[in-house]
């Protein structure tokens, strides 16, 4: 290989104990930089083994390439492919970075055919222009299995339509050095041995992407492959590190919708599956399910994994993870009510809320408060805004709010409701028989949690959570279920799984959660599961426990969902809940509004403004001022 102080290009290996290979690599690029002696390389090998540290590379090293002045031959102690690659990076010096695994041989017109490619996009050959190359990967032992290949004819250029996974494989990347002045490094937490297990270099196709810089892969930019991987085994364990480097993935970049797209077909071919739809690898007997799982489980260990750096300060109890959540599930309401009315996705997030507000509720009661004072602050945070949008809907003319008015203000609307068997009865005040019902769980559930011996809480919960689904098992026996599951019964397994929650440290739950997730579905899409009626309930009933995974993630600040905007409208989503339908009914009377996109951004944000000016204007102080009462009247003052 040609010496120089600056050399051109730096091919940056990786490698793990793996000597033999790293020396079968090494041997064909110094091959393909003798074929273009005016290119100057230099090669920086990092050994990424803790056990073993230098010995493979030092034998190598002094076999063969003891008189190899450029080559470099570095120690990185602590595990990871994405590190060991940042390592290399630090210590190579040129301007075109060519990234290259320990199991695969380069052509030997590599680097000539690498100039010509560059050459298309003037000034990435200086390093000076950002650009993101990658080649064909053939396979190098016709023993292995076809796969962690990447096989094309002509150039391609990549674009949103196509997930970006293997569209530039690790195993032949190239970048120059205005790319990563740009975009950076590997994520370290991405690719083998490190947390998230894959996709580090998925993870830099899409940043660059982000970032405006051109994507190409060029067939005559060649490595062969000798991964050795030859049974089906080998390739679903690979395929499962895969899906769950990508739902990491999917979390990082939360903010390109584009990506998340893919996870949505793969939520919809799970779907299909069921019903005997085509599996998402038939050849090697590869489900749309297992693919999910590990998507699920990826996104949930990068979104609690961020958080344990800074972990919530133990003087406080607020979570404003919690918030956000409270935000997510107005949002799916929202979604419903104003937009997407053939599904029923604004369920799921009432089911969230009633998770949550278990959770609290019991928590609160486990420290045993006076049950005034409990009932007291109870009152004061959700009487405010329920009593003015009662008096709202009653003011605009509703029939349904004037009509009713005693049952409304009474927290009965859902008994109404019940008895008529018609929401439209009560419009536009049909929605109150979800606070109907928290209402109703609050002035019954201290009795039991402070009267109940500890040992026997949580047979309890478990008995109450199985009421849920009994009860509404029942009314669908005798046709009854639409719409008496408006009453307590019908959503006590949400509110008594968050009560379990306070009560309990549930180890598996984080995992439940993950691989019951897609059972959410049947929530959102009830239309798909029409005739599936055990299913849909089962799918209903089961909800609960990822509901409770996400709540319990957020309590312990093992969730990043939202840094400031959510929390924010997460403190006002109960008033948001309480005007929203008001609202619509407003511009549903008055100007004619249907369902919609531009009635949901209207509505939304007209019940975001309606719900943050109550809040400050008049919730806080009234909240405040009946408090401040209440001390008064307990504690008076004496004057001499």
């Amino acid at each position: 290989m040609q010496q120089a102080m600056i050399p051109d290009v730096s091919v940056l290996i990786a490698t793990r104990n793996r000597a033999a290979a790293a020396l079968q690599c090494l041997r064909s690029v110094r091959a393909a930089s003798a074929q273009s002696p005016d290119i100057a390389v230099e090669v920086i090998v990092v050994e990424n083994d803790l056990g073993n540290r230098l010995n493979p590379v030092e034998r190598i090293l002094r076999d063969e390439f003891a008189d190899a002045a450029n080559v470099t031959f570095v120690a990185e102690d602590l595990p990871g492919l994405a590190r060991a690659r940042n390592v290399a990076i630090a210590h190579g010096k040129g301007r075109i970075l060519v990234f290259i695994d320990d199991d695969c041989l380069m052509d030997a017109q590599y680097f000539n055919d690498l100039r010509k490619n560059l050459g298309t996009s003037p000034g990435a050959w200086d390093g000076t222009v950002p650009v993101l190359f990658g080649g064909r990967v053939d396979l190098a032992d016709p023993l292995d299995q076809p796969f962690t290949i990447r096989l094309l004819d002509s150039p391609e250029t990549y674009t949103v339509t196509r997930h970006p996974g293997g569209f530039v494989q690790g195993c032949n990347l190239v970048m120059t050095r205005a790319t990563l002045d740009k975009i950076g490094g590997f994520d370290r937490r991405f690719g083998a041995g490190a947390r998230f297990r894959a996709s580090d270099d998925t993870d830099i196709i899409v940043r660059a992407h982000r970032a405006g810089i051109p994507v190409q892969c060029f067939p005559d930019m060649r490595v062969a492959h000798a991964h050795g991987r030859r049974t089906r085994e080998d390739i679903v364990r690979l395929a499962s590190s895969y899906a769950y480097g990508d739902g990491a993935l999917y979390a990082r970049h939360v903010g390109a919708p584009w990506l998340l797209r893919h996870f949505y077909w793969t939520c919809r071919g799970a779907v299909f599956e069921l019903f005997g739809g085509r599996k998402f690898a038939p050849s090697l007997d590869l489900s749309h399910w297992k693919v999910l799982r590990n998507n699920l489980a990826g996104a949930s260990s990068y979104l609690t994994q961020r958080r344990e750096a800074v972990p919530p300060s133990p003087q406080s109890s607020y979570r404003p993870q919690l918030d956000s959540i409270r935000a997510v599930a107005l949002l799916l309401v929202l979604l419903q009510h104003f937009w997407l009315v053939d599904t029923a996705i604004g369920h799921a997030g009432v089911r969230i809320f009633f998770v949550l507000s278990g959770f609290l509720i019991t928590r609160q009661l486990l420290t045993k408060p006076p049950l005034v004072e409990f009932y007291l602050r109870r009152a004061s945070r959700l009487a405010p805004a329920f009593v003015l949008g009662v008096l709202l809907a009653i003011w605009l003319g509703f029939d349904g709010a004037s009509q009713f008015w005693k049952w409304h203000l009474l927290q009965l609307t859902n008994l109404v409701i019940a008895r008529a068997g018609d929401w439209g009865i009560v419009w536009p005040l049909g929605h109150f028989w979800t606070l109907n019902i928290e209402a109703q769980f609050y002035l019954i559930w201290p009795f039991f949690i402070l009267a109940l011996p500890s040992r026997a809480l949580v047979p309890f919960m478990c008995l109450s959570i199985l009421a849920g689904p009994t009860y509404r098992a029942g009314l669908a026996m005798v046709n009854m279920e639409e719409p008496w599951r408006v009453l307590p019964f019908g959503e006590i397994d949400a509110l008594a799984m968050g009560a379990l929650l306070a009560v309990v440290r549930v180890p598996l739950l984080y995992r439940a959660g993950l691989f019951l997730s897609p059972v959410c579905a049947v929530m959102a899409f009830p239309e798909v599961f029409a005739e599936h009626r055990i299913l849909r309930h089962l799918g209903i009933f089961l909800s609960i426990v990822p509901f409770a995974a996400l709540i319990a993630a957020g309590q312990n600040g093992r969730l990043s969902i939202g840094e400031a905007i959510l929390p924010a409208i997460g403190r006002i989503s109960y008033g948001a809940y309480v005007y929203h339908w008001v609202l619509y009914a407003v511009l549903n009377r008055d100007l004619g509004a249907t369902p919609g996109p531009v009635t949901f951004v209207v509505a939304s944000v007209g019940t975001l403004i309606v719900a943050w000016i109550s809040f400050h204007a008049f919730e806080t102080p009234v909240r405040r001022g009946i408090l401040r009462l209440a001390q008064r009247s307990r504690h008076p003052q004496t004057f001499a």
